[in-house]
């Protein structure tokens, strides 16, 4: 540009065109607009990290910075369009690729999701980290590598790999039908259990965890290739990498429920009903795969539960979609996976 501007008038010719700014990390503060372009530019692809969850949940109570609709497209890479006064053109996004990762506290969750029906709760993973009274040793390791040049080393590590990926044509990850089978079945189960504790809002969560596992089991199979070099282009899940997929699943289905259950305590009309989902789920998790009437009473007196609150739980979770069965009189067992 400095070049055309100082050129002769007559013969500098066409005005250069600016060109993409690529950023891949996208800073949470700014407008919606300023972020679908910064993804338009890159590729359709961009990372978001904030250590504060506070600074997104601020851009969202902003009429120019609330992009939460466009967040909610890019999870399923569902086409995003958006007009640049600039130019005065429509600009659409097909397939954007959007990762955030954020930390914060509970209430700062609760700033930025208000509650779980506009879908945009169901779209996060979540991990709850429990504080513990213990003193750590900040220079225990000070004869080893600085962390800045341990993720350096290791993100040129990744970067080759990533790069090998991307010389290949696009690959293809299945599930054999032995694990379809088991794919199923597992988040059956886990439907049945949440929505006997929770109801309908919760089923969102579940059913996006199904595809998060499919996605955690394709990069934990990507990853898989640094070993063996692999580069086929349909990939078959070993089940080793598919039951870590579910282990992981498993654990962030926990932590989901303990977050949506502390959502919705904030709403004072609700508050009692999660209270007592989040006590029935304790109770359904303590029972044994297989039970009596005198069993199921001493869990109740271990989670602090009355014998006639029980028998009306146990009847309750033995309903059709429920996670209970009725074996024959006097007699239940957990539902299999």
């Amino acid at each position: 540009m400095a070049q055309w501007e100082g050129a002769d008038r007559k013969t500098r010719g066409t005005k250069p065109k600016k060109p993409a700014q690529s950023m891949l990390i996208i800073p949470a503060n700014t407008s919606a607009t300023a972020v679908y372009q910064l993804l338009k530019e890159n590729d359709e692809k961009g990372l978001i990290f904030e250590t504060e969850g506070d600074t997104l949940a601020n851009t969202f109570e902003t009429d120019f910075g609330n992009f939460s609709d466009g967040f909610r497209k890019a999870f399923h890479h569902e086409p995003i369009t958006y007009h640049r006064r600039t130019n005065d053109e429509d600009v659409n996004i097909d397939c954007p690729r959007l990762s955030t990762v954020l930390t914060g506290t509970p209430r700062q969750v609760i700033a930025l999701i208000k509650d779980a029906e506009n879908g945009l709760f169901s779209r996060f993973m979540f991990y709850r980290l429990e504080s513990r009274l213990a003193w750590k040793d900040v220079f225990a390791a000070q004869d080893g590598m600085l962390l800045d040049e341990q993720f350096t080393q290791w993100g040129r590590e990744y970067m080759d790999f990533y790069d090998c990926l991307l010389k290949e044509n696009s690959m293809r990850f299945r599930l054999s039908a032995e694990q379809s089978k088991r794919f199923n079945a597992h988040f059956e189960q886990m439907q049945q259990r949440m929505y006997a504790v929770f109801k309908d809002d919760i089923l969102a969560s579940v059913r996006r965890l199904g595809l998060i596992c499919f996605r955690i089991a394709m990069i934990i199979s990507a990853l898989r290739i640094k070993e063996t070099g692999d580069l086929s282009q349909t990939f078959y899940y070993t089940d080793e990498d598919f039951d870590v997929a579910l282990t992981i699943i498993d654990v962030l289905s926990v932590h989901t429920a303990r977050i949506f259950g502390e959502m919705s305590q904030t709403d004072v009309e609700k508050a009692d009903v999660f209270s007592k989902g989040i006590k029935r789920q304790k109770f359904l998790e303590a029972l044994p795969a297989e039970f009596d009437r005198q069993d199921y009473i001493e869990v109740a007196k271990q989670t602090g539960t009355s014998p006639s609150t029980a028998e009306k739980w146990v009847r309750f979770l033995c309903s059709d979609s429920g996670p209970l069965e009725k074996v024959e009189h006097g007699r239940y067992r957990k539902k299999s996976k």
